[in-house]
């Protein structure tokens, strides 16, 4: 069986960027990449949301992956950066 090798991205706890290599079969879809890493979360509720990337671009629910791609897990904003920016403009 044909083997890729895949990335996943993300932030622990302590706001530290962490990453991960795995070895996948040909042809895994992003949500069995990830459920391989971690089978604890409900991935398909993430990707849902957004919080899942390829590359810092939103991914679609049955994207396959493919070889030397990045996953990353997104966290969400803590506030609208519109909203931020204004904060800090004002006087």
């Amino acid at each position: 069986m044909k083997m890729i090798r895949i990335e996943i991205a993300w932030i622990n706890a302590q706001e530290t960027a962490q990453l991960c290599s795995l070895s996948m079969p040909l042809d895994s879809t992003v949500v069995e990449c990830l459920k391989a890493w971690n089978s604890e979360m409900d991935w398909q509720v993430a990707l849902d949301q957004g919080h899942i990337a390829i590359w810092g671009q939103r991914c679609k629910k049955n994207q396959i992956c493919e070889s030397g791609m990045r996953i990353e897990c997104l966290k969400s904003l803590y506030c609208d950066p519109k909203v931020a920016r204004r904060r800090r403009q004002k006087p």
